[in-house]
């Protein structure tokens, strides 16, 4: 399986107003916004690396090498699942098909979301080219809004980004369990 980002999202979940206060900073102190923000980028990535959730909007191309024939449904990465915009497949001719929308149905319920085939629907029955990215399926995961991002997972990216930067020059990057167990209670397996 082979994943591409498509479009990044535009906001972070926190912002560095959000964490001034947890850093013992007065929110006209703007010196750190900079540092700040950098910070809160890592923790996103720390945290998406760690739980293979993508908290903002964003939308990934992910690629398969053939249909799931034992399977009724394709299991996309990363949740939480907003819509798929397409799901194309390329055949041995090297002709490139979309599949009709109305062939499969979404749970975005599951995590990992997943594509179902429809009532009475089957794979398309195609030769597909012999390569790892016959199939495209383009999707849109996060959340829409940082008003969405459960409270939880905000407060333990503040708790990254206020440990890293009370412990900056230190250098000490060893992250405390209390914040590795309350970013990993979160994490999502794949099938």
């Amino acid at each position: 399986m082979k994943l591409t980002l498509k479009t990044a999202p535009k906001k972070q979940p926190i912002n560095a107003e959000e964490v001034k206060a947890m850093v013992g900073l007065e929110t006209d102190q703007d010196q750190f916004d900079g540092l700040l923000e950098g910070l809160i980028s890592a923790a996103v990535d720390q945290f998406e690396m760690d739980t293979n959730i993508r908290l903002m909007e964003q939308t990934w191309l992910q690629y398969f090498s053939d249909w799931p024939l034992e399977d009724d449904f394709m299991e996309l990465a990363y949740p939480p699942l907003i819509s798929v915009a397409t799901i194309k497949y390329t055949n041995s001719a090297e002709e490139q098909s979309t599949w009709a929308s109305a062939s499969y149905v979404l749970d975005i319920a599951s995590k990992p979301g997943r594509v179902f085939l429809g009532y009475s629907s089957d794979w398309p029955s195609v030769t597909l080219t012999p390569r790892s990215d016959a199939i495209e399926v383009e999707y849109v995961c996060g959340y829409e809004n940082s008003d969405n991002v459960p409270y939880d997972i905000k407060n333990t990216l503040k708790l990254l980004v206020e440990f890293w930067f009370t412990n900056r020059a230190e250098g000490n990057s060893k992250i405390p369990s209390y914040i590795t167990s309350a970013i990993q209670k979160h994490r999502i397996y794949s099938l």
